[in-house]
């Protein structure tokens, strides 16, 4: 996801910025890739950590409707291990980009 923060005369401006990042990302900055993928890593600890109850019980439900196993795989446990092991081998999932 994007997130940034303007004034309203620069919300144009930040507007573009993020039609650029779309539009034509920037595969081949390695360092910068590690750096987002160690970002997003520590976000989803520090989620997890403050919502241990939320995860339990949509990991449990998961089983009993698609939808609830479709949000776990893509925003549940299963998300974050998949996360987790892109973070022990960054080079690989770059690679793969």
């Amino acid at each position: 996801s994007l997130k940034g923060k303007a004034l309203q005369r620069n919300a144009p401006k930040l507007l573009e910025l993020f039609g650029d990042l779309i539009r034509a990302p920037h595969w081949d900055d390695r360092t910068r890739l590690k750096e987002l993928l160690s970002q997003h890593v520590t976000s989803l600890r520090s989620r997890i950590q403050k919502n241990a109850l939320n995860y339990a019980v949509q990991t449990a439900l998961s089983p009993f409707s698609r939808a609830s196993f479709v949000y776990d795989q893509w925003n549940g446990l299963a998300y974050f291990q998949t996360i987790l092991k892109w973070a022990e081998n960054p080079d690989a999932l770059i690679e793969q980009l």
